[in-house]
């Protein structure tokens, strides 16, 4: 949720920025739902099924808050829509079957002569990067596919925001995220610019991942 949050806040407040997500983890659908629920200022939850949540879905519309909370799912939907429609919103989710670094070019390069490639600054939010494959054989994957994202992203004239996922291991050694938890940390915090470490409370750690987001 942390990449969508910020490719939200980016799309909201600069009308000259175009946003691609490619997501290896989520179907365009939820990816969607999650730009409505920020959008609408209500949960993933209720934006994922709104017309049957149980308190103040839209069926139980003799609620206010249900009217209320109708209204901003419905304006917040076609605003995400809008920004697609504007080219200033692409999503690729799983159900576009694209996974390897020449997916990954292949998107970029597609959309760079597009009117989506005209806008001043272009990103592109890489949800995981952990889940994209190299296609090279004997290579350190991860180390690989971080330098390739963030050298193909800047060659196309786009910013890279990655994250990358910890593993239950690395998760369960202690409450804080450290990139000594990750595979070839050591190369992606070279090449990273920022670097974002999110951390779930100590509860949650068997039912929620951790990601570490990388931008370049």
């Amino acid at each position: 949720i942390l990449q969508i949050n910020i490719a939200h806040s980016v799309l909201k407040n600069s009308q000259d920025t175009s946003v691609i997500y490619f997501s290896r983890d989520d179907s365009f659908e939820t990816v969607m739902d999650g730009f409505i629920a920020l959008e609408a200022k209500t949960t993933k939850k209720f934006a994922e099924d709104p017309y049957y949540d149980e308190k103040t879905g839209i069926y139980n519309s003799g609620l206010q808050e249900a009217k209320d909370k109708e209204r901003a799912y419905k304006a917040a939907k076609d605003r995400i829509k809008k920004w697609i429609k504007e080219d200033r919103l692409l999503i690729f989710g799983l159900e576009n079957g694209l996974s390897t670094l020449a997916d990954f070019e292949k998107v970029l390069k597609d959309h760079s002569a597009t009117p989506f490639g005209q806008n001043s600054t272009k990103i592109i939010f890489v949800d995981s990067s952990s889940k994209i494959s190299s296609g090279q054989a004997g290579v350190k994957e991860m180390a690989v596919v971080s330098r390739s994202v963030k050298s193909l992203a800047l060659s196309y004239g786009y910013h890279a925001f990655q994250n990358y996922e910890v593993t239950k291991q690395g998760q369960l050694k202690g409450h804080r995220v450290e990139m000594s938890h990750l595979a070839d940390a050591k190369e992606i915090e070279f090449d990273a610019d920022l670097i974002i470490r999110l951390t779930q409370p100590v509860h949650d750690l068997n039912s929620s991942g951790h990601d570490i987001a990388n931008s370049t």
